[in-house]
């Protein structure tokens, strides 16, 4: 033990205390075994740094999260609908919400099923916004879209900076239904003072009676498939009408844009999208497990869905991941009807072969050949789990569009809603120079309308219009559509 002195090449000399230990090795060479150096503070005063004490989670901080996290719900459904990144800002909520970056998180989601835990960011955000093939049940959450959301806390317990809560969440669609499920969740707040949800854990009550495993798996009838089958086309039928009343608003929207007075529309896509959801969630078994799912009217790398969105998508269109999809359901027909060739049962399954014929405006059927099958779910009911549907071999019409587009009724039932949009544009019009308005601005207006409704007019006639001649030509570039394209067979043998 002693002291060193350092001199530095300006000749100041710094001191440093020592503490050394000495032994011999094996060879009888002197070896340092302990060493100590410290610098003299002879005189000092010294101050010890306070390690900053993590702060403790409150009721206030906890209640923001969640009021942030109902707000994240409703932005990521709201961004799907204007056909933003919603991807992205699922991925956003998770990362601003949840405590992934920081530890493990427990997240048991309500409507999952076959992959119920969700240890993984990637799990989290497939479950709020779907697309995910390794999760083929999730469907998107936050899709839905949600308008509002709410958490209602039956009990707080905090331990210094972790905090847990139970109660309801209730969640409000875009068409006014109200939904109410438990919850759990866990709080933690990180060295930096950052907030997340370490714990979820989140299911609907279900205040009926779950069938018996005994009764979940009794055989399927085959009046079972047909009322299965029943189920699918009235859906078909009642979305497609929907479908076009919207339509018909948003036609004459357009034209009434052009004098200023369009209104409000009463049938929207937010409420078309919900719709469909709920028929596809009704009809099909995509919260069971896999759905193999072979739709018509597709590009080759889309005609097969694995995922409820893609399911959604060929029934309505609007898609940007299925950017062919024009909407099957969206003719519309007015009746679908099924006549099986053979059904097959084998206990708790059943597979059905045959043509369904689809009646558009017209009167015009419409023949499509499928194989479906059919399982039961965890409460017995019957789900699609197998679902091919294609045009019959030979058919001459390049796509059931344009072939719909040209009978009389689809291009008479077009034409009038044009002239229904220009009336009203031209009436508008009227209505605001009798106002006062600037004559010149009228003018415009009517001529633009009339101009539109010649030009449809030309085009229906014609059965030329840019959409129908774009989805012609793929089909004729040799692009599959699967139902687009069909010539009969020419070759040999």
């Amino acid at each position: 033990m002693g002291q060193y002195t350092f001199e530095q090449e300006d000749g100041t000399e710094e001191q440093a205390q020592y503490s050394m230990g000495f032994i011999k090795d094996h060879q009888g060479a002197l070896r340092i075994n302990m060493f100590v150096a410290s610098i003299p503070s002879d005189g000092k005063v010294l101050e010890f740094v306070k390690e900053e004490k993590e702060k403790n989670l409150t009721e206030m901080n906890m209640d923001a999260l969640q009021r942030a996290w109902c707000n994240e719900l409703v932005q990521v459904g709201n961004s799907y609908v204007m056909k933003g990144n919603y991807r992205e800002r699922a991925e956003q909520f998770i990362d601003d919400v949840y405590a992934y970056s920081m530890r493990p998180v427990l997240f048991k989601p309500a409507e999952a099923w076959r992959e119920p835990f969700r240890s993984s960011r990637a799990g989290a955000v497939s479950y709020f916004a779907g697309g995910n093939k390794q999760y083929p049940e999730d469907w998107g959450f936050a899709l839905r879209p949600w308008h509002s959301a709410r958490f209602d806390n039956a009990a707080i317990i905090i331990h210094g900076t972790q905090g847990l809560t139970m109660g309801h969440t209730f969640l409000t669609d875009t068409t006014g239904v109200q939904l109410k499920a438990e919850f759990a969740m866990g709080f933690v707040r990180s060295g930096e003072g950052a907030i997340r949800i370490n714990m979820h854990h989140s299911t609907f009550p279900n205040h009926s009676t779950r069938l018996l495993q005994d009764d979940v798996e009794q055989p399927i009838t085959r009046q079972q498939v047909l009322e299965a089958q029943k189920r699918w086309s009235d859906g078909v039928v009642e979305l497609g009408r929907y479908g076009r009343k919207m339509q018909e608003e948003e036609t004459e929207n357009q034209l009434q844009k052009l004098v200023g007075s369009a209104r409000k529309q009463e049938f929207n896509r937010s409420v078309l999208w919900t719709k469909a959801n709920e028929l596809v969630k009704k009809l099909y078994g995509f919260s069971e497990g896999p759905v193999l799912m072979k739709v018509t009217e597709a590009t080759p790398s889309t005609r097969f869905r694995l995922t409820r969105a893609g399911a959604i998508s060929w029934l309505i269109g609007n898609d940007r991941d299925f950017p062919s999809d024009r909407g099957f359901v969206l003719r519309p027909w007015n009746e679908v009807r099924f006549e099986n060739k053979a059904v097959n049962i084998r206990g708790s399954r059943a597979q059905a072969l045959g043509s369904a014929f689809f009646t558009d405006d017209a009167g015009n059927d419409r023949e499509l050949q499928y194989a479906m099958g059919y399982v039961r779910d965890v409460d017995g009911r019957i789900r699609i789990d197998l679902f091919h549907m294609a045009l019959p071999f030979g058919q001459r019409y390049q796509s059931m569009w344009d072939d719909v587009a040209a009978t009389s009724g689809g291009v008479a039932h077009h034409i009038g809603n044009v002239a229904k949009g220009v009336g009203s544009a031209i009436g508008g019009a009227f209505g605001l120079a009798a106002a006062g308005g600037m004559h010149l601005v009228v003018i415009l207006g009517v001529g633009a309308a009339v101009a539109a409704f010649f030009y449809f007019f030309v085009c229906a006639f014609s059965n030329s219009a840019p959409s129908a001649a774009a989805w012609g030509g793929a089909a004729a570039a040799g692009t599959d559509m699967s139902m687009a394209g069909y010539q009969p067979y020419a070759g040999g043998g």
